[in-house]
């Protein structure tokens, strides 16, 4: 359950990567421990010259597996993405596809924005080219958002104009539901990473009280105070111990 836990997290911040290199693809490499033991990486990988429906997208996928003596011990292996209209923002289709142990779960969520509504297309647990069940819900909100695609609504926000204590909200459609998803904004730290020496923006993610974590805010995380907005470091404090994401690698390509 912990591990499960940990990359659903993981997939909430991710939200905050928006990229504006001029490269076309790019692939950002993450390194998950729990103190001085790898447990798991992650990567995001952004393709800016996607296409769905002849419409240009920004198509980003985020890949999240257990590595080492941890996969023995909770196995997983999870691939969450999506396509982000490149003008708008808004997304067009949502997908995950979910490996933790036994569990599976595979879906893929269309957004008609036009005619303001959402279809869930739940797929079979073992081939995911087949449709198990369809069901389908109205927009509640204006601008609705997957948890993936919500990464490009912050290249709207004026960073030179938020302040401690600022709060960043999100409308979000996810496991069949619209909600909101709030982040604290903390202030700017220096910041050494593998992929070189950073001035952060620092946010603390609203998490849902449970039995993992720990404090109001069990959560913070180093976006780099740039055009890239790469998050550099997350930090989760835990019940016992802590989780803590670090970046390894940075690629681009044309």
């Amino acid at each position: 359950m912990m591990f499960k836990q940990i990359f659903l997290f993981t997939i909430f911040i991710f939200i905050f990567h928006t990229t504006q290199a001029k490269s076309t693809k790019e692939k950002l490499i993450y390194r998950i421990h729990y103190g001085w033991i790898n447990i798991a990486e992650a990567a995001i990988v952004t393709d800016k010259k996607a296409e769905i429906n002849n419409t240009p997208c920004y198509k980003v996928d985020i890949y999240g597996s257990t590595k080492g003596i941890v996969k023995f011990i909770s196995k997983v292996n999870n691939h969450w993405g999506s396509y982000i209209d490149a003008t708008s923002y808004k997304p067009y289709q949502f997908y995950r596809f979910i490996k933790e142990g036994k569990y599976r779960k595979n879906e893929v969520v269309y957004f008609d924005h036009k005619n303001r509504k959402i279809t869930v297309k739940e797929l079979d647990k073992e081939n995911p080219n087949k449709i198990i069940k369809t069901k389908q819900y109205a927009m509640q909100q204006i601008f609705i958002q997957d948890i993936v695609s919500a990464s490009y609504q912050l290249r709207k926000l004026d960073y030179k104009k938020l302040k401690p204590k600022d709060i960043i909200n999100f409308n979000i459609f996810f496991d069949h539901e619209e909600s909101n998803y709030q982040a604290k904004f903390l202030g700017i730290e220096k910041l050494k990473t593998d992929i070189g020496i950073y001035y952060a923006y620092v946010f603390a993610p609203f998490i849902p009280r449970n039995k993992v974590f720990k404090k109001k805010h069990p959560i913070k995380v180093w976006i780099s105070n740039d055009e890239a907005r790469i998050p550099l470091k997350i930090k989760a404090n835990l019940k016992i111990g802590g989780i803590q994401i670090d970046i390894k690698k940075k690629i681009h390509k044309s």
